[in-house]
Parts: C-alpha cells; structure tokens; sequence
C-alpha cells in the first residue's frame, strides 16, 4: 500500500529548490502553486491570459515569491527544471518542445495526485458520460457509508486532500484525455465509458487520442480491473491490451463469462463468479436515453468490485438527477419544453441527447472547432431532428453535412442560422406546443463562452426570461 509520507518525501526530495514553471492558471493549477511552493520550489506561473483576467490568482499568491508571466510572451524563456502543464496545453509548441529537448521534465497535478493517494484509486474516462458517470458513483459511495473523495475533472482539485486520503478511502477520477496522456501511474480500477473522435484540434489525430485514453490501465499491475464497453468496437478491442482483470457492460448483449452488466429485458443485471443479481429496473433511472443505461452499468461494474452493497446502489440511482448541464430540464413555456445540454461538446454527445426524445425537437447547435467529422450526426438531424438552430464557428460545417444529407433522403429540418445564442433561443420561441427545444451543440463553446457552464447558464437564463 502506498505510503502518502514516503512518497511525499520522495516528491519534497526530487523537487524542492527546484525552478518550477506552472504552465496554464486553471482550475487544477492554481492549487498545484500553493503545494510546490509548501515543498520549496521557486515557482515561475505562466499563462497567455492577461494579469487583468487572472487578477484572482494573483491576489491569491501577492504574499508569495512567484514570477508571473502573462500574455503573448508567457513561454519566454522557458528554462524551468520541470514544467507542470495545464490540461489540454498542446505538447508540441516549439517552447516546450526546446524545453524538454534541454532536459525538462513534463508533470502533472494528477499525476503527483495519483503517487501520493494511499487510498484506492477509481478513474472514468470516456469521449462522453463521464462526469455523469462519475457523479453517480459518487452518490453511491455516499449512501453506502464508504469514505470517498471525488474530483478530477469534476469538482475540486484533489492534490491539496491527498494527506487526508486514508487507505480504506476511495478516490473517485474523472479523467480527460489531456489528464490521462501525461500520466505514468493508472488507477487501481479504470472504467472507459466509449471512445469516439474527439479534441481532435490538440490531439491531432485519432490515434493520439486513442492512445492518451489507453493510459487510464496502461500501467496498472495484475491485481487491478479495467471496466470497458461492450458495444464500442473500441473499447472493445482494448480489452487485450488490460494488464491486469478485465469486465464488460452492455446495452446490446447478455451475460457471459465476460459480460457482467447487461439489460435483461427491463431489468439491469450484475453477473459475476456465475451468480446473476437483479440491480434496478429501466424505469429507476431519471435520465433518458439508453446512453445514460450505459453509464449507470459502468457505475454499476465499478460498484460491485468496491464490495457496495445492492441496495445502495438501487437507491443511489433511483434518486440520481443528473448533473447541470447535461440534458438538463430548464422549463415548460407554452406547451413546449426546453433542455439545457450545453456540456455535450461532441457530435456523439449530441446524436444521444436527441435519442433521449420522441417529441419535435428544436435543436439548437454548433461552437467551437474540434476538427472532427459532422456526417453522422447529420444523419440523426436528418432523421430526428424538426428545426436546427445553427450558432457559432462550426455553422458553416454542420450546416454542409446536413445539407448533403438532405439531398439523398430528400428530407430534412428546417435550418435556421442566428448570430448568437440569444437570437437562437428567441428563435426557438417558434415551436409549438408538445414540441423540445433542445440546446446541445455537439461542439466546444471556446468561440463564445469561456466554458460549457459559462454557456449552458446563459442558455438557462435566456430561456427563464421568455414570456
């Protein structure tokens, strides 16, 4: 079992007098500062934001001696020792590049995170239904009386609450694939939800992404388990690579020797050891859409591996509601009802929020460019989708794949371009009673908003003011 004092004095010993660049002031960094500066490092804190729009981290530390670097110039003279990187900061910009060629080594917050838990380690990775994912078992542990702690790229940054982590206490990760590529340690139990193409922009190719999100069992030892989808030809395949025990969840398939959470009918079942055991009904989980089945079976595996009992988990997803912007219900206006789906940053997420209705949907999307391929959600537009609501820098290209769409099945919805996400809700005010406005924009929101929230509660606000 790790031991959080040997191998923080492992951690002090490698890095105190050390120059430390903290290369992007997010939320997982700012904490990162205050531990490196409590093991005597000199911290250098670079970010291409201005001082202005980061003025809170800087009051934060004014009392301390770190070295600020704003702006165009924030890589200048980048000649730390070590450079602990933002998640999402590409790796090959020529500055680091040159940084690491001289000797520089690459580290992360959930990779010091990940060496100093002492507890047991649970990672969720996955293109989406992660944070839901994670959220849930969260809601588990909880009702079963097991200590955990839940963060990554959900909540707070965990790294400051490794010292209170006991061995008995479970971690519990959400992983992004910018998390997961600069990592040399994986958790004790991994769970991939699904693999499809993503951040493609920073990744640069499919394969590189495929490859970060390997990472999650990549170096695990014999003794842990890796939690992988059935249905994703993927994840699937990935399981011949798991170095340690391997399960599998499925929506399409029944129980086998490797299968061991699966829909019989109506009912989730858990199958291990040859014993078969009824979890929940269809009917007990709020969310819709058989991607969220999916997700609840993935809480499930991981669940049953932790010794949880049944009951708990029975009552943890009866009462489970989502999280915040994830096919999230805002309100009923004049018969029609609208949902917030703003965290849906991929064309995936999307095709599975728009699975999730029976009604009209109104569906108002695009954003950011991830430089990934619009065509198959154009099929589903085509197919499912009444009016589509084009916003933000990918308009051009959803627009294009639905267009072509449309003239090979000769239908297709009624496509409306708007300027802004205010213009596109008041748009949606044209739909008709029994009807869905649906945002969920299958892209990022870096174009317009900050983040996914920023967007989503700016959704929710406009939607609240119509009358």
């Amino acid at each position: 079992m790790v031991s959080f004092a040997k191998n923080y004095g492992i951690v002090k010993n490698r890095l105190k007098g050390k120059r430390v660049a903290v290369i992007g002031l997010g939320r997982s960094n700012v904490p990162l500062i205050r531990f490196l500066l409590d093991l005597g490092c000199t911290v250098i804190a670079r970010d291409k934001k201005s001082r202005e729009e980061l003025s809170s981290v800087t009051q934060k530390y004014e009392k301390e001696d770190i070295t600020f670097m704003f702006g165009s110039r924030y890589l200048e003279n980048l000649e730390e020792e070590y450079l602990f990187l933002t998640p999402g900061m590409p790796k090959d910009l020529p500055e680091i590049k040159k940084a690491v060629e001289k000797g520089a080594v690459i580290d992360s917050e959930m990779g010091l995170f990940l060496f100093l838990c002492q507890g047991k380690t649970i990672g969720i990775t996955g293109s989406a239904g992660k944070t839901t994912t994670t959220a849930l078992l969260g809601e588990i542990f909880l009702r079963s009386g097991k200590k955990s702690y839940v963060g990554g790229n959900i909540g707070n940054p965990l790294l400051l609450e490794a010292a209170h982590i006991k061995k008995d206490d479970y971690a519990i990760l959400e992983l992004s694939s910018f998390q997961l590529e600069m990592l040399k340690q994986s958790p004790d139990i991994a769970a991939i939800l699904n693999i499809y193409p993503n951040h493609l922009d920073q990744h640069r190719t499919m394969e590189a992404y495929v490859e970060a999100k390997k990472n999650i069992y990549r170096f695990q030892k014999k003794q842990d388990v890796t939690i992988l989808n059935a249905d994703n030809e993927i994840t699937l395949n990935m399981g011949q690579d798991v170095p340690g025990k391997t399960m599998y969840f499925s929506v399409d398939r029944s129980a086998s020797s490797s299968i061991n959470a699966y829909l019989h009918e109506d009912k989730i079942m858990f199958f291990k050891d040859g014993a078969e055991e009824e979890i929940c009904s269809i009917s007990d989980i709020l969310l819709p859409g058989a991607h969220n089945a999916a997700n609840v079976m993935a809480a499930v595996a991981i669940a049953k591996e932790c010794q949880i009992e049944t009951h708990h988990v029975r009552e943890a997803i009866r009462n489970f509601r989502g999280i915040e912007h994830r096919i999230s219900f805002v309100r009923e206006h004049k018969g029609v009802k609208y949902f917030n789906d703003s965290k849906a940053t991929t064309p995936e997420s999307t095709i599975c929020a728009i699975g999730s209705f029976d009604d009209p949907i109104h569906l108002i999307a695009g954003g950011y460019d991830k430089k990934i391929s619009f065509d198959e959600l154009a099929d589903c537009i085509v197919n499912n989708v009444k009016r589509l609501i084009l916003i933000g820098v990918t308009a051009d290209k959803i627009e294009e794949a639905v267009r072509n769409k449309i003239e090979l099945s000769e239908n297709g919805p009624e496509i409306v371009r708007c300027e802004s996400l205010e213009e596109a809700v008041k748009t949606s005010s044209q739909a008709k009673s029994g009807e869905i406005v649906l945002l969920s924009p299958a892209c990022a929101s870096f174009d317009m908003f900050d983040n996914f929230e920023k967007r989503g509660e700016a959704y929710h606000k406009l939607v609240q003011k119509m009358s």
